[in-house]
């Protein structure tokens, strides 16, 4: 075999002598690989593909119709492809080769030879347009440093890097071993194996703040393992062994909860831990402790109608899992939920909160309804600026069959905001308007505070602002403390009776006594129609369920005018249904103004009549007591909070009245 000079700046130097491979070395290096037997394909996205006539089926429609992604649709998997002339979302996924991830697993099931025909071509395309370029001079490093500093395409963009070493590998593992495959051909593969090592080693190239990370570590690791028998490959799986255990550590709290403030988010990284577990690529012994726990997390991020909770980046599209990909968890409840059958039965109820994430999830079912469930979720939680919008305090609430309070979703990642620039200066990745406003707090469920978002660059996370969740009396009861930079205290109670009601209280405080002005948001999901009446009262009904709303102030607060799908002058009104969609729905507001401190107290109530007779709110939001009466008759609620502890003790009674 050729010796080669070793460059001391390179992570692995022994794999160096597979990067310069003469004819004789690449020809050993194929014998080498064939002796082992090929591995099979990892299974490392968030669902598994499932081999069978179903697979086969649906790649079969893939290849004839195309792939869609993103909003584009029917894109065709031959030459020339187009990687990088659509939004970046788009370009991310096709660098990361997802088209072909699903093919591969067909082919591994069926040894059809049109379908790895056409993950070749693929693959050629690729490599022609973006790794060839980088492999004319000798020096590693230097081509490594031309490809980061590449702005102009997202074939070296850190996850597309981490996801498509591992779908390459299994590719590139057949085509060695074929003798179809020239001498020529095996080098480029051998090539490009070891450059994306060497991208993939390189720290400051490693992402370990966020998700990226463990999929760098993973789909390297995949890489590694499958051609451990190589010169160098040692090296390499030590060090993706060694990132992918910190980042599992990082990734998750010990309660279950993933740390990235997004359902989604949470159910993707699970899915694939869970991928490279059944892989033999992750065996922790203290893992599966977390992995049971965060299966359960998951079960109660599932909202009634079959979807995720859409907090953060999270789309509230229902997707339903096949059987088979449901196997693959362990957790029974979860399972459950995942398939829709027996909706009533075997569904975790009660209340359920992660008080070091700041998560709250709370689910009943409700014998008065056909519909079944009530559910209420809440975030209390800032741990980094990842997925994370400016939505400080946020809650969803479900109820006898219908979608009340919702989350506008996460719409898209489009646009790129500059560095310095005064979106990018208020936390703004992105520079779409419409993603923009999905990221507003006045597009949540929370206080604005003179008109600005919640700060999140600049600002020192807070972790979980959660004081208090538990069910008291009957009701729902969660509390929640935030300090927000501009000195304001902030306390958030909910209370909520399943099937009946929910009263949304703020308390807050300048602790310089500047004034301010407050506004306390609600957005209602699609469906809701709502008006204002002169009493300041807002009345909402529902068209699907001819359910009524009812929601008034108990404390401070004048009520604004509905707002639905509004473009002029700021974007209001709106949720992301789906990936770069918005649709109407309806926010509603109560606001004060030029006040040092305020709290509002807003109920509402499933009826059609709402009639507040009494309601008092102690300054140091430590009682709130009201009494009121709706359809379901008159009603007594009364709440303390202890100023030391954030105990809340509750009383609700009721009984029912001739109206």
């Amino acid at each position: 075999m050729k010796s080669v000079d070793q460059h001391p700046n390179m992570f692995s130097p022994d794999a160096e002598a597979v990067f310069f491979s003469d004819e004789e070395s690449i020809n050993f290096f194929s014998r080498l690989i064939a002796t082992y037997p090929l591995r099979p394909f990892e299974q490392l996205d968030e669902r598994p593909s499932v081999p069978g006539p179903a697979l086969t089926k649906k790649v079969e429609r893939l290849i004839k119709e195309g792939w869609s992604r993103d909003g584009i649709d029917n894109v065709p998997l031959s030459p020339p492809l187009p990687w990088d002339q659509h939004n970046r979302s788009f370009s991310f996924h096709i660098h990361a080769w997802e088209p072909i991830s699903r093919i591969l697993t067909a082919y591994e099931d069926k040894k059809d030879e049109k379908f790895i025909k056409v993950c070749i071509a693929f693959c050629d395309d690729w490599i022609e347009k973006f790794q060839k370029p980088l492999l004319s001079g000798r020096n590693i490093d230097t081509s490594v440093e031309k490809a980061l500093n590449n702005n102009d395409t997202m074939a070296w963009y850190d996850m597309a890097v981490g996801q498509r070493i591992q779908r390459f590998s299994y590719l590139a593992d057949i085509l060695i071993r074929s003798t179809d495959t020239t001498l020529e051909e095996k080098d480029i593969l051998l090539k490009t194996l070891v450059f994306h090592h060497e991208l993939l080693s390189r720290d400051d190239f490693f992402i370990s703040h966020n998700n990226h990370g463990f999929y760098q570590a993973v789909g390297q690791l995949a890489s590694a393992s499958r051609f451990a028998m190589l010169p160098g490959f040692s090296a390499y799986i030590e060090k993706a062994n060694y990132r992918l255990e910190e980042m599992l550590k990082k990734s998750f709290f010990d309660s279950g909860p993933h740390k990235e403030h997004s359902p989604a988010y949470h159910s993707m990284v699970l899915g694939s831990v869970i991928g490279a577990r059944e892989a033999g690529l992750i065996s922790h012994g203290n893992l599966e402790e977390t992995l049971i726990r965060a299966e359960e997390a998951l079960g109660w991020m599932i909202q009634p109608d079959g979807s995720l909770v859409p907090f953060g980046d999270t789309s509230p599209t229902i997707n339903a899992y096949l059987p088979q990909q449901v196997s693959h968890f362990r957790n029974a409840d979860l399972k459950n939920l995942l398939t829709g059958s027996n909706r009533t039965e075997n569904i975790p109820t009660g209340l359920k909160s992660y008080k070091e994430a700041g998560y709250v999830f709370a689910r009943e079912i409700n014998k008065n309804s056909t519909n079944n469930f009530s559910y209420l979720s809440q975030i209390s939680a800032f741990h980094s600026r990842v997925h994370k919008h400016a939505d400080h305090l946020n809650f969803v609430w479900h109820d006898l069959g219908v979608n009340i309070f919702t989350d506008p979703g996460r719409y898209g990642y489009v646009g790129k905001t500059k560095l310095g620039d005064d979106l990018s200066n208020q936390g703004f990745y992105y520079s779409d308007p419409r993603r923009i406003y999905v990221e507003k707090t006045r597009a949540h469920n929370c206080v604005e505070i003179d008109g600005k978002d919640h700060q999140r660059k600049g600002a020192k996370p807070f972790g979980s602002a959660l004081q208090f969740a538990d069910t008291v009396a009957g009701l729902w009861i969660t509390l929640s403390e935030v300090r927000h930079p501009t000195q304001i205290r902030h306390f958030r109670l909910l209370v909520c009776n399943p099937g009946h009601f929910i009263v949304v209280a703020d308390w807050l405080k300048d602790g310089n006594d500047k004034h301010h002005d407050f506004r306390q948001w609600f957005q209602l999901a699609p469906g809701w129609h709502a008006t204002l009446t002169a009493t300041n009262t807002i009345h909402a009904h529902h068209d699907a369920s001819h359910l009524d709303l009812v929601g008034m102030a108990l404390a401070d607060g004048n009520a604004g005018s509905p707002i639905q799908g509004q473009t002029e002058p700021d974007i209001q009104g709106w949720i992301s249904d789906d990936h770069l969609s918005l649709v109407p729905a309806t926010s509603l507001y109560w606001e004060v103004k030029d006040r040092p401190w305020t709290t509002f107290a807003t109920i509402f109530s499933l009826s059609g009549n709402l009639d507040i007779k009494h309601s008092s709110i102690s300054k140091s939001f430590t009682i709130i007591s009201t009494n009121w009466i709706d359809d379901k008759g008159e009603h007594d609620l009364r709440i303390h909070r202890d100023s030391m502890t954030n105990e809340i003790s509750a009383s609700f009674k009721s009984r029912k009245i001739s109206l």
